[in-house]
């Protein structure tokens, strides 16, 4: 007997939207990615987003760029995170996502997080950086979407985050979309090598901060969207800025390859020393760096994460490093890697 079976194909990358400037193209042979952040600028439809934003477009993030900030850059501050603006964070992250399922919802400790349920509604905050993740556990990826393509699903969550109040953006952050995707469905047959239908059901929206026009590398909102629309689960990694330091940082001349073949972690990818002319970018993300969400972090400084080659080894998986931009900046420096106690 032939029995029924589904199977998702997670995160089907694709930017399908509506573009107000000219798209990216492909990389291909020698060609150089650019050293420009934007791809392309996308109509905002909503009014709310657009008051949000403070601007009738939004620009997506190129995801293959050689851009690096340069010169001397501000160091944003971040605003002290205590357990106890933890809790009153989660607690209203709980009444805007949850609505009358939130009630009074008992939040508890379990290790450096703090998590609450409010009916199927899960959630967990970090207490070392306060970014949190709502999840729908009823909902299943089952259902066919309603949605009307990418850019349906853009602005549908561009238009939940604004409403909501999900982020606040100051004077010198502006909001960016870094990927659109989707969840295939597949069902097919037992023994049958063709499938017998095939149907998108959720969506996903993942959107970055830029600080004075610099991205911020590791901080994202995620929004993902059920086939009805609705939000079925979210991830905020966004600390609120509190100023800038009083002096700026200052991006080193030196380029990318001898920073990492002077930083000491090339000692865990080869048992001799490098030249710079050994190693070879593969890709690149610059800017702020953020730390990880179990991390401490007081201010954003410069850097990159790399991924590079050795000579001509063709390895399964490139290395990769973090880099700070900063001369005398190490990554250990970056930020606090114990979590809150």
């Amino acid at each position: 007997m032939n029995v029924r079976i589904a199977s998702t194909l997670a995160l089907m990358l694709g930017l399908a939207l509506a573009p107000v400037a000219s798209a990216q193209t492909q990389q291909t042979g020698d060609q150089a990615p650019p050293d420009d952040l934007d791809q392309t600028l996308i109509e905002v439809k909503s009014e709310a987003a657009r008051k949000l934003l403070g601007r009738d477009t939004i620009p997506v993030r190129r995801r293959v760029t050689h851009y690096m900030p340069s010169g001397e850059v501000p160091i944003p501050r971040l605003a002290p995170v205590s357990v106890e603006d933890v809790g009153a964070a989660l607690a209203q992250a709980i009444a805007r996502h949850s609505g009358e399922q939130g009630g009074k919802v008992r939040q508890r400790r379990q290790g450096p997080f703090l998590v609450a349920e409010a009916g199927s509604h899960r959630y967990w905050a970090s207490l070392a950086s306060g970014a949190y993740k709502l999840t729908d556990i009823e909902a299943s990826m089952a259902k066919e979407t309603r949605l009307g393509g990418f850019d349906d699903a853009l602005q549908t969550a561009l238009d939940y985050v604004a409403k909501q109040g999900v982020v606040a953006l100051g004077k010198d952050e502006m909001l960016d979309i870094v990927v659109v995707s989707a969840v295939r469905n597949v069902l097919a047959e037992v023994g049958q090598d063709e499938p017998k239908e095939s149907f998108l059901s959720d969506y996903y929206v993942v959107f970055g901060r830029r600080v004075q026009g610099i991205p911020v590398i590791g901080e994202r909102l995620l929004v993902r969207l059920d086939g009805e629309g609705k939000v079925a689960a979210l991830e905020r990694h966004w600390p609120p800025l509190k100023g800038v330091g009083e002096q700026p940082a200052k991006i080193t001349d030196r380029p990318l390859e001898a920073l990492i073949a002077g930083s000491p972690q090339i000692e865990s990818y080869s048992d001799e020393p490098l030249k710079p002319e050994e190693i070879t970018i593969v890709d690149r993300r610059c800017g702020y760096l953020a730390a990880p969400i179990s991390a401490r972090q007081t201010d954003l400084r410069p850097g990159c994460i790399v991924s590079f080659r050795i000579r001509d080894q063709l390895d399964e998986g490139y290395p990769q490093m973090i880099v700070p931009l900063e001369e005398g900046m190490t990554a250990e420096r970056l930020w606090e890697t114990n979590p809150a106690q």
